[in-house]
C-alpha cells in the first residue's frame, strides 16, 4: 500500500492512474482504464482535504476525464516534410500528449480503434499529422503551422462520454 499525499515526489497510486490512463490510451484496452477508475475512485472523498498534497492526484483525474492527445505523424524516416510535422507536434505542450511517427509498412493493428479506423485512409503520398483523442480525430494536415495551431487551439482532449 502506497500513501495517497504527494511529499514530495509524486503519489505512487496517483502515478499509477496516470500510467494506466496513457496505456489505455494507446492500446484501447478496458482494463486499463477500469483500473485507473477504481484507483481515482478509492481517493475521490478524501482527496480534497490534502490540498496541494493531491495535486498528482487531480492531474490523474483530469487526464481520466479528458482523454489524453495523441498525434500520429506520418512518413518515411528522413523524410524533412515528416520531420517538419514532427518537430511541430513535439514543440507544443499538452500533459498527457503522445507524439508518434509512423513510417511506411508499420501495422496498425496495435494502434487505438479511431487510429486504426483513420491511418490506413490517408493519403500515402505525402506526410501527414493526425490529432486524435478518445474515439474522435481532427481532419489531417500536412502543414506544420496548421499542426501547432491545431494543439494550441486544443484542450487537454475531449470530454469523457
Amino acid at each position: 500500500r502506497k500513501p495517497f499525499q504527494d511529499s514530495p515526489t509524486p503519489a505512487g497510486n496517483s502515478v499509477a492512474a496516470i500510467a494506466l490512463i496513457r496505456m489505455h490510451a494507446a492500446t484501447d484496452e478496458p482494463r486499463y482504464r477500469q483500473l485507473a477508475q477504481k484507483t481515482l475512485e478509492a481517493f475521490a472523498a478524501v482527496a480534497p482535504q490534502y490540498g496541494l498534497f493531491a495535486a498528482t492526484y487531480g492531474l490523474a483525474a483530469v487526464l481520466f476525464e479528458r482523454h489524453p492527445l495523441q498525434v500520429v505523424v506520418t512518413g518515411p524516416a528522413g523524410d524533412p516534410a515528416a520531420s517538419a510535422l514532427e518537430d511541430a507536434a513535439n514543440s507544443v505542450y499538452r500533459f498527457g500528449k503522445t507524439v508518434l511517427r509512423v513510417t511506411p509498412g508499420v501495422s496498425f493493428e496495435n494502434f487505438p480503434s479511431a487510429l486504426r479506423e483513420a491511418l490506413p485512409h490517408l493519403p500515402a503520398d505525402r506526410p501527414i499529422a493526425l490529432v486524435c483523442a478518445g474515439q474522435s480525430c481532427l481532419p489531417p494536415t500536412s502543414k506544420p503551422e496548421e499542426l501547432r495551431a491545431l494543439l494550441e487551439s486544443s484542450a487537454a482532449g475531449a470530454t469523457s462520454a
